[in-house]
């Protein structure tokens, strides 16, 4: 999507600011293809993109809290000896 809205920028720039017109026309057509070209990210976007890398993070996360378990009950084993 942001590929095209690049795409669509370049096009306009091309064609119509350097093809002559006025200083103010190009200023406005910059100004206005430059907000097509930057798009924001939806909640749903920025969720789907995360569900991923969360279920990654609390998999890792899990296997911290065994090891940490595992490393706390060895060193009271050791103190105890």
């Amino acid at each position: 999507m942001l590929e095209s809205r690049i795409f669509l920028v370049y096009y306009y720039v091309n064609n119509f600011i350097f093809d002559g017109g006025g200083e103010i026309m190009k200023l406005f057509l910059v100004l206005v293809m430059s907000l097509f070209a930057v798009g924001c990210a939806s909640k749903d976007y920025v969720r789907q993109q995360i569900e991923p890398l969360q279920d990654k993070i609390n998999k890792a996360q899990a296997c911290c809290e065994q090891t940490q378990k595992a490393m706390k009950k060895s060193f009271e084993l050791q103190q105890k000896k």
